[in-house]
């Protein structure tokens, strides 16, 4: 309703040659597609959707944590063994482990915590989405070891984000929740906007984004 504050903003956007969804991919696909279907080319409402713009600078990605039930029928002994093939494991015990870099892993298991260093002679680079940590785990644990290839549906996975998250999921462990849970690094912004101007997708769940919007519902004025 400010002319002259829209034509600012406008002009400020006009040296920015991209702008990168960070959250709420799956909205902005949805919206896109129904205004396809409209088959318009005016101003109508449904050829717009809202959206909340933040500097890069802003941006805060936190990781999620993995908690699995059950080991795909293999025994705890197994399951280390196929894993000894991709991993250097070392047994840190009780101690709680948080990983600190790329390509490193926690894990927690029969109340022990372990760690996880990804054997880089067996595992191949051909992108960016190759070297991002959800999808070495994916690749190397989730799918061949544990049988799951539907990070989004299947109800043998689960995903937590919160403060003491090591210790969430300890006790979701300890408790017969879940059999196995792991820790992994934050993504860094440069992995995702990689990522995106390759043109290749995360795969669910690799971040949890800071600032969220509150849910919430917003109606037109009639």
């Amino acid at each position: 309703n400010h002319p002259e504050t829209i034509d600012s903003i406008q002009k400020a956007f006009e040296s920015i040659s991209t702008i990168y969804i960070a959250d709420g991919h799956h909205r902005s696909a949805s919206s896109s597609l129904l205004s396809k279907e409209m088959k318009t080319v005016n101003n109508e409402r449904y050829n717009f959707f809202m959206s909340y713009l933040i500097p890069e600078s802003d941006l805060r990605i936190y990781e999620l944590y993995r908690l699995i039930k059950g080991l795909n029928g293999l025994s705890k002994e197994e399951f280390l063994m196929q894993l000894d093939s991709r991993y250097r494991i070392e047994n840190r015990g009780k101690a709680l482990y948080q990983p600190t870099k790329k390509h490193h892993f926690s894990m927690y298991l029969d109340g022990e915590f372990y760690s996880l260093f990804l054997r880089k002679s067996n595992y191949i680079f051909n992108n960016a989405l190759d070297a991002l940590d959800t999808q070495i785990l994916f690749k190397t644990i989730l799918e061949p070891i544990l049988g799951i290839s539907d990070l989004r549906n299947d109800n043998r996975i689960d995903y937590y984000y919160g403060k003491n998250g090591l210790l969430t999921i300890k006790r979701k462990i300890d408790d017969d929740e879940f059999t196995v849970g792991f820790g992994l690094v934050p993504i860094s912004i440069d992995e995702m906007k990689a990522i995106a101007d390759q043109g290749l997708t995360m795969p669910p769940k690799s971040t949890f984004i800071v600032p969220k919007l509150r849910s919430g519902i917003t109606i037109y004025e009639f």
